[in-house]
């Protein structure tokens, strides 16, 4: 089979890999769709991501859609030719972190692309649990927004938005859109987007975004608090993983107010101010893949047609086209949203 191989920045290559088998427990899936995320694409422009920095070269992605083609021993309710999004994370269930519930913390976590290979591959094997059945009425392609929308639910609970909140949200990027639909989806009607790219704001707009605001050409805290009659917003999503709009997020948000970063910067280091988190009594919170019944919530919002993802697809690239694909995504005139490869009808 083929599969997409990242051997450092600005090198990945579609190699040759044996197909894998079920295992017990496991089911094999025929990949039909993989989306490109954000953390794919600091990997390949910088070969690093966050703290991870890969010694070796491994399969790359995580936001697959495909089909069940076999079954391991042991597995119930599923089927061949079942229609499946992949959660990409397989938790221990017994470590300290699992304990509690925080399965993202996991100590022990398997999670497509991070701790192995990823799903851009022809085939890809799979704990059973991860198999997510595809609503009937999403596709291939729009499906792979599953994944990043329950990195989106998980932030928006961290968030614990209320209607009558007034919300930020720094960089609206495919995580940064889907929490805005999350927030519509929960009632939430103030909603201000910003973001350096014009088509990103004007896509906010579209989807529902009360106000936007271009980061390049005004000075962001300053207009934010005049929208809030100089108090700030009661909640700040920092999805854009940038020095300065984590900065920002701390500045813009009011006293007692709620910043949740989920941006991977590829800086560890950043100019915030802590005092004015200590002073100003301020609640942060870090937000990392998903835990519990994210996916699956994500899953049903998609289905029940609360969220819509399909005007985030910006373009779908045949897989054989993969090293094009991720050089289109980098180049920033291209003003892509979401592209996600597709595999050829089998």
């Amino acid at each position: 089979m083929k599969a997409l191989v990242w051997h450092g920045a600005h090198d990945i290559r579609i190699e040759e890999r044996p197909i894998p088998q079920a295992g017990p427990g496991e089911v094999l899936i025929e990949m039909k769709a993989v989306g490109i995320c954000g953390s794919d694409m600091k990997l390949y422009e910088y070969g690093v991501l966050g703290t991870l920095k890969p010694s070796r070269p491994f399969v790359m992605g995580h936001e697959g859609t495909g089909r069940i083609v076999e079954l391991g021993p042991g597995v119930e309710g599923l089927s061949t030719g079942d229609r499946v999004c992949i959660n990409p994370e397989a938790p221990c269930y017994h470590c300290f972190y699992c304990d509690r519930g925080d399965h993202n913390l996991c100590e022990n976590l398997d999670f497509k692309s991070v701790t192995g290979d990823g799903v851009f591959s022809d085939y890809v094997v799979i704990r059973a649990e991860q198999a997510i059945p595809l609503p009937e009425n999403v596709d291939f392609v729009a499906g792979t927004a599953i994944e990043p929308l329950s990195v989106a639910v998980q932030a928006m609970r961290l968030a614990n938005i209320q209607p009558r909140d007034t919300v930020v949200i720094l960089g609206v990027g495919t995580i940064g859109l889907l929490s805005l639909s999350v927030a519509r989806a929960l009632g939430t009607r103030k909603i201000v987007a910003i973001d350096v790219r014009p088509v990103a704001l004007d896509l906010a707009a579209d989807m529902g975004a009360s106000v936007t605001i271009n980061n390049g050409e005004e000075d962001v805290v300053e207009a934010v608090a005049k929208l809030s009659g100089g108090l700030g917003p009661d909640v700040v999503l920092e999805m854009a993983g940038h020095g300065t709009t984590q900065a920002q997020a701390i500045e813009m948000v009011r006293p007692g107010g709620t910043v949740v970063m989920v941006g991977i910067s590829p800086d560890a280091t950043s100019n915030i101010n802590i005092n004015r988190i200590v002073r100003s009594n301020l609640r942060l919170f870090g937000s990392v893949r998903t835990s519990g019944d994210t996916f699956v919530t994500a899953a049903s919002l998609v289905e029940n047609g609360q969220v819509d993802v399909s005007p985030l697809i910006s373009r779908v690239f045949p897989f054989d086209e993969a090293t094009t694909a991720f050089a289109f995504v980098g180049d920033r005139s291209n003003n892509a949203i979401k592209c996600v490869m597709a595999f050829d009808e089998r």
